[in-house]
């Protein structure tokens, strides 16, 4: 048998014996429990058998039913819980538990043993209810039962306190973390309405940045919050908790609390290391004395976790901001690097067009002599043909070296599409070649002619390969030498592709340094310090190595590796 022993209000100490299979407890003289404190509802809860065990559910209540200080609507109980209906707490325990072996029973009857005298009610339902009223429902008992109420009460809040890093911990968007914050703390609190405040960046003023409110809630005005409860946070850097703000004497001036007919609401700052980065805020707008210094205690908690993964979010969104500044600096800074490329051979490409153009001038000029001469003999025809396919073959060989340059030039996004290294590379030794008119070096090309493709951005390669090969000619300034470019598969199934130049090399105690941005080697006025830094960043972004091997007065070998692109054959 299971019993509930009620610990406040005017029923204090009633012991009441479960015997049937159900019991409504409520303020209406029908129920098998009737309590006389104003907040407990007419028909408030019930509780009923089910096998074994009772169950608690919740009758709709106006200020709903607890079970150790967590709202229910249905709970299983377990001996030793402790139940909250308006401001009345009980204790369900068995028969025997936490009981005295000799209960004096307050009132006693004539003729009849005082350690046994019931009183029986009679319910509406036909199920006889047993009171017993004892004398000393005692400080001992009472003491082991607050005991067990605390431990209990301590249990729950920590698993629930656990519960909620948990969930909050793994969202790490500011937006996302805010609204799973208030959707948490409407659904534990049982509230109507729940706010959060942020300080505001530019202005330093808290502003709401995201509401939320219970389904079904006829709000007329909006999600709307009192600057008066907020301003006393702010002022005092102290937790809020009103039982009803139109009647408290702190808010009674206070417009805004009585134009939004606020009642009961708890207001908490969320605070870091002694800064208040926000404001969190719960209401209801029907209930009075909706939320008890339990409740303020409680969420005081939760706002502390919550601070401490706002805080989190915010960081990582920062983090973001800065990631996507780089990337764009990264991107100018690669921008600026072709540009530099692209001046170094000006020069060159004037001097590679200037000569086709000059001889397509002398061409149109003899080719026009003739024409001039009136009838022309079939040879004169053949010759006047021949010149005007020279012309077209020049002119089409102008159009390349512009449409090279510009394909080069154009700033364009990233595209990884499958790539065959060897073709990136001529595509490089093509614009290079106006670089090197006036070099003595020579190229060799040892490729790999069934080599892997990878997955790459052409263009992106084309300027890494670019790149080495202007550094190599300039190793090799005024000297003869030679460039070897070889590709193959390495051992480890990459593709490679190297750079081996007969020129001065780099001396030992350089080699760390020269892939850090705007360290250079040339002369000034040669070189902006940034062409190896920006290439080993495009060749790590596609998932590859760059590396260099050098001997001072020997030559310098740059090597570039990238993952095989293993292509699909379905």
């Amino acid at each position: 048998m299971f019993k509930l022993i009620i610990q406040s209000g005017k029923e204090k100490g009633q012991i009441v014996y479960l015997t049937g299979q159900e019991i409504t407890i409520g303020r209406e003289s029908g129920n098998g429990l009737v309590l006389s404190d104003k907040r407990v509802s007419r028909w408030h809860a019930r509780l009923f058998k089910e096998g074994k065990n009772y169950i608690l559910e919740d009758l709709k209540s106006v200020n709903g039913t607890k079970v150790n200080q967590v709202s229910i609507v249905r709970q299983l109980l377990n001996p030793g819980d402790q139940i909250q209906v308006g401001e009345v707490v009980m204790v369900f325990l068995t028969k025997g538990q936490n009981d005295e072996s000799s209960p004096q029973p307050v009132n006693s009857k004539i003729g009849q043993n005082p350690s046994s005298i019931r009183d029986s009610i009679l319910c509406t339902n036909g199920l006889t209810v047993e009171y017993q009223i004892s004398a000393n429902s005692v400080s001992e008992m009472q003491a082991r039962l607050v005991a067990e109420q605390a431990n209990n009460a301590l249990s729950q809040r920590l698993h629930l306190l656990y519960t909620v890093s948990n969930d909050l911990g793994s969202v790490r968007k500011l937006a996302d973390l805010l609204n799973r914050i208030l959707v948490l703390v409407l659904d534990i609190m049982k509230a109507d309405r729940s706010y959060i405040l942020l300080e505001d960046d530019e202005s330093g003023e808290m502003v709401v940045k995201f509401v939320h409110k219970r389904p079904g809630l006829h709000d007329q005005e909006g999600m709307t919050i009192s600057k008066t409860i907020i301003n006393r946070v702010l002022q005092t850097g102290e937790s809020i908790l009103t039982s009803d703000a139109g009647a408290d004497a702190r808010f009674q001036q206070a417009q805004s609390v009585i134009v939004h007919g606020i009642r009961s609401t708890m207001c908490v700052p969320l605070r870091v290391k002694g800064h208040v980065l926000g404001i969190l805020q719960v209401d209801t707008k029907d209930r009075v004395t909706g939320f008890s210094k339990d409740d303020l205690e409680l969420l005081t908690a939760i706002c502390n976790q919550a601070s401490i993964a706002i805080e989190n979010a915010k960081l990582f969104d920062n983090l973001r901001k800065a990631n996507t500044e780089l990337f764009e600096q990264q991107k100018q800074l690669i921008e600026a690097v072709k540009l530099s490329a692209l001046g170094l051979m000006a020069g060159g490409m004037v001097h590679e067009i200037r000569n086709p153009l000059h001889s397509m001038s002398m061409l149109t000029e003899v080719a026009g002599d003739l024409l001039a001469a009136g009838t022309l003999s079939p040879e004169q025809t053949a010759e006047c043909h021949r010149y005007i396919k020279s012309i077209k073959d020049k002119i089409y060989y102008c159009e390349n070296i512009v449409k090279s340059l510009l394909q080069f030039a154009r700033r364009k996004e990233v595209q990884m599409i499958p790539t065959n290294m060897n073709n990136a590379v001529e595509a490089a030794l093509i614009i290079a070649q106006f670089y090197m008119i006036k070099s003595r070096v020579e190229i060799k090309k040892e490729f790999d002619v069934q080599l892997l493709k990878v997955n790459a951005d052409p263009s992106q390669l084309q300027q890494v390969f670019l790149n080495i090969i202007v550094n190599a000619m300039d190793a090799m300034e005024g000297v003869r030498g030679t460039l070897t470019i070889t590709s193959c598969v390495a051992f480890n199934g990459q593709v490679e592709v190297r750079f081996a130049d007969t020129g001065h090399g780099i001396p030992a105690d350089k080699l760390s340094e020269i892939f850090k941005p705007l360290y250079t080697t040339k002369g000034e006025g040669k070189g902006t310090g940034l062409g190896l830094s920006i290439s080993k960043d495009i060749i790590e972004n596609h998932k590859g190595t760059i590396s260099v091997e050098s001997r001072e007065g020997h030559g310098t070998t740059f090597i570039i590796r990238l993952p095989h692109l293993v292509e699909s054959t379905g």
